[in-house]
């Protein structure tokens, strides 16, 4: 809980409060038996973003497979919520501006999304 419905000793992190907000956002592109299924790509995605700019630029066969990783998670938001959906995640819910360029270049041609 957050402001004034908070009535506990602790505060609500700010990731928490976002998180929210993003929810909110999220909730008309979503539908709630997929939000659980939203939840863990996101997950999944924002891992397989930060492995990606761990890897070794020598290693091309791990880059590739956790690009193609990255693909097939933006079809999965491409048919949970369309474009709309993939731009909200891409806007909200990327761990950072260098991890979401990565993401651009990697979703081009998923769906309508163009880099």
């Amino acid at each position: 809980m957050f402001g004034e419905a908070n009535i506990s000793k602790e505060y609500t992190d700010v990731k928490s409060i976002m998180a929210c907000l993003v929810a909110i956002k999220l909730a008309p592109c979503i539908k709630e038996e997929e939000l659980m299924s939203f939840l863990e790509c996101v997950d999944g995605l924002n891992k397989s973003l930060i492995k990606y700019e761990e890897i070794n630029d020598n290693d091309k066969d791990t880059r590739r497979d956790v690009k193609e990783r990255i693909r097939d998670i933006g079809k999965s938001l491409n048919t949970m919520g369309g474009l709309k959906l993939m731009k909200l995640t891409y806007e909200f819910l990327t761990p950072s501006r260098k991890l979401s360029l990565i993401l651009n270049q990697t979703w081009s041609g998923v769906g309508d999304w163009l880099a």
